[in-house]
């Protein structure tokens, strides 16, 4: 979705930006490509975008369903306040590092841009179970970094 869908917004608004004109334009015009092939020969790239579209709603909903039960099973344990663990753990595992640094780059912003993934975003925000799981992790242990807007149980965080 980054390179595909938001094509132009990462060629003038993101890493890119600050590049010359015409350089910027090469350089993101390489990059695009590289990463469309690269897609293509893992095999996702050769998705259509209405089954990459069902794909990110399902995985999303099942990181959402994950981070319910989690949420549960921690509420009905310890602190209500501290962070839950997406596999239900007392501690975090490999999964909460991919699963936190996935979600915290979707709806995070990055480089002055909003979300460099609009759709991915709208689904996250969408499970207030993952929103609330992104803002306790990010409170308890990456209070400096800027997460942007998020809106948890009804209150709205921003930074």
């Amino acid at each position: 979705e980054q390179w595909y869908e938001n094509y132009y917004t990462m060629r003038d608004r993101g890493p890119f930006a600050p590049l010359p004109w015409g350089i910027r334009h090469l350089v993101t015009a390489l990059t695009y490509r590289y990463a469309r092939l690269m897609l293509y020969m893992q095999g996702t790239g050769r998705y259509t975008a209405e089954e990459v579209t069902s794909l990110r709603g399902e995985m999303i909903g099942v990181l959402g369903d994950s981070a319910e039960a989690s949420r549960a099973r921690s509420a009905a344990h310890d602190d209500e306040d501290g962070p839950f663990w997406i596999l239900g753990g007392e501690k975090p595992s490999e999964a909460d590092f991919t699963v936190i640094g996935y979600l915290a780059g979707c709806v995070g912003t990055v480089a002055g841009i909003r979300s460099r993934q609009p759709a991915t975003a709208a689904l996250v925000k969408s499970h207030p179970a993952l929103i609330e799981y992104i803002e306790r992790i990010h409170c308890r242990y990456f209070p400096d970094f800027e997460l942007g807007d998020l809106e948890v149980a009804g209150k709205v965080h921003v930074e």
